[in-house]
């Protein structure tokens, strides 16, 4: 995680040991504390250690993102990132970045309900920028967003949502362990601060996460179902 330098990942696994260590604490039992506390130590070691490597990657970033956050709430997004594109200062990375989220923003636009389905690849075609990296948004929000607009959106929002709710639920019945909830809840939250940065989602390990992110869920509905704590429902 440290030696491929993504900044997205970066941030996003420290808040989820942020949450972890939140729910540890919460539940308040003896050896789970100290467990908690010896891995946030190792961390915390790791970082002063990466040092170097933390700061050197991250601080042209962060200058960029305290001049870019400011500019949207003033002029809108898709303003603030033709703006950032020109801009020399911004470095490289960020600014291809910028361009895929900007030709995205643009076809989601056209299709802001459900999406542009399959045909979004031929749209992509006649995009405003070309950066090197063809047809990888590197966010997968904006990856559901252009093909299935805001329905798609919404359907994957309220699939994990619910899914959390049934993992919890199970939790408080003792029907799954407390250690799979604060395992469930963290890499999810985990995953869904990658995919504001990274297109996980579009790939083979991310896609089998989701898949088992439902199923659990599922899995945990069905079994308070077994335990008559859910009463069985027909809709047709």
């Amino acid at each position: 995680i440290i030696e491929m330098r993504s900044k997205g990942v970066w941030l996003a696994l420290a808040l989820a040991l942020l949450l972890l260590a939140g729910m540890t604490l919460a539940r308040g039992h003896r050896r789970e504390l100290l467990v908690s506390g010896g891995v946030l130590v190792i961390v915390a070691a790791g970082i002063v250690a990466a040092h170097n490597i933390f700061s050197s990657t991250a601080d042209d970033t962060m200058a960029f993102v305290k001049t870019l956050v400011p500019d949207v709430f003033r002029h809108g997004v898709l303003p603030a990132f033709d703006r950032a594109i020109a801009s020399d200062a911004v470095p490289l990375a960020a600014k291809e970045r910028l361009m895929l989220w900007a030709d995205a923003i643009n076809i989601w636009k056209r299709h802001p309900i459900f999406g542009a389905s399959s045909s979004w690849l031929t749209e992509w075609q006649n995009r405003t920028y070309h950066p090197m990296i063809f047809n990888v948004f590197h966010n997968g929000y904006l990856e559901i967003a252009v093909r299935y607009g805001v329905v798609g959106l919404a359907f994957f929002a309220f699939l994990y949502t619910w899914s959390a709710r049934q993992v919890l639920l199970a939790m408080r019945a003792k029907l799954v362990a407390p250690a799979a909830w604060s395992c469930y809840i963290s890499t999810l939250v985990f995953f869904a601060l990658t995919i504001l940065t990274n297109s996980n989602n579009r790939l083979a390990m991310g896609e089998a996460f989701m898949w088992f992110a439902a199923a659990f869920g599922f899995y945990c509905f069905y079994v308070r179902q077994q335990k008559n704590l859910v009463a069985p429902r027909t809709y047709f």
